[in-house]
């Protein structure tokens, strides 16, 4: 609606198009709206701006790495030579800091005390498991019986973690996690 004269082009993990046909799209697009798969795009010379909109909202998800996925991400845009832009509420984020000054190293050292304190690899072994099926029910059914024989037989130093509510779903599939945590 904000953009009546624009050719939008939609692009993201669940995008199933043939090469030929996403080529031609894109050829005739002049605004692209994409996830994190968009980035396999930015070698393309019609693409001249990079924009990152709430850069904050990717560190709400549960993934330690997080951080560490979104460094490599924006520093490949950076290196692109593409206009980079990067919409946020904390521009003091040390992840935005370590991109704009270029200290790596500092970088580096709050990653580390980070995962110490919330005890995260490589200071604690961590396993996930992930399920999925095209079946919510089907998905569920294997999740329940998992989780009843994880908690039958874990050890009391292992932490276990699992989403309640099945709500992930990418590439036509449910996806739910399991989780655990110890030093092994």
């Amino acid at each position: 609606k904000n953009f009546p004269e624009y050719s939008i082009f939609r692009f993201d993990s669940d995008t199933k198009q043939k090469k030929s046909s996403l080529i031609a799209d894109l050829a005739t697009s002049n605004l692209i709206v994409s996830t994190h798969a968009g980035m396999s795009l930015l070698h393309l010379d019609s693409i001249s701006t990079v924009v990152f909109l709430l850069f904050e909202s990717d560190l709400t998800l549960p993934d330690y790495r997080m951080e560490e996925d979104l460094y490599h991400m924006l520093e490949y845009a950076k290196k692109s030579s593409k206009a980079l832009y990067i919409q946020t509420f904390i521009p003091d984020h040390p992840l935005l800091l370590t991109l704009t000054e270029g200290n790596y190293r500092d970088f580096l050292e709050y990653i580390s005390s980070e995962r110490k304190k919330f005890f995260y690899p490589p200071f604690v072994d961590f396993v996930t498991i992930r399920i999925h099926d095209v079946s919510r029910d089907r998905l569920e059914n294997m999740r329940n019986k998992l989780i009843n024989k994880i908690e039958t037989l874990k050890e009391d130093h292992i932490t276990f973690f699992y989403e309640k509510e099945i709500t992930e779903r990418t590439h036509g599939e449910w996806v739910v996690k399991l989780m655990l945590k110890g030093k092994g």
